[in-house]
């Protein structure tokens, strides 16, 4: 996060970690990015071994949305529901962000092998920016207001 920072693609978060229960952790929040772009995070973690500070966690359920404030999503990621004829239920969504489109999108699996890590979301939103810069809004959204 700290490099997406530095680099101004990201001005500000909101993301928290909270106890889901003991052997969970919820991060959520939302992350406001160059080009009005609004990344929203929901994810659970599962605690594997407690090493109170440093607790190996595995990732179990995420959803990471990417859409232009004002406008549209742009792509999501997530494994919180099933797609019938997907091995399994890590995919992907792409929209059409000009259209304000809310629904499925055009839905793409992806596979348990190849889902996303949080900052691997931020750096193909930052990509993803930078080949969409001449139609984006100026600045940063506000954070906290859905």
């Amino acid at each position: 996060m700290e490099s997406f920072l530095n680099e101004h693609f990201i001005s500000c978060h909101t993301l928290t970690f909270s106890a889901n229960d003991p052997d969970e952790i919820l991060l959520e929040g939302e992350i406001a990015c160059l080009g009005n772009i609004l990344i929203t995070v929901d994810k659970t973690l599962e605690i594997l071994q407690d090493y109170r500070k440093n607790a190996l966690v595995q990732t179990v359920i995420y959803n990471y949305n990417v859409s232009v404030r004002g406008y549209g999503n742009v792509f999501r990621y997530d494994n919180s529901h099933a797609r019938i004829g997907h091995p399994d239920n890590h995919h992907k969504h792409e929209f059409d962000w000009k259209l304000n489109d809310q629904d499925e999108g055009k839905v793409i699996w992806i596979g348990a092998e190849k889902w996303p890590t949080l900052g691997e979301v931020i750096e193909e939103a930052r990509d993803w920016y930078w080949s969409n810069q001449s139609e984006l809004p100026d600045g940063y959204p506000e954070l906290g207001l859905y």
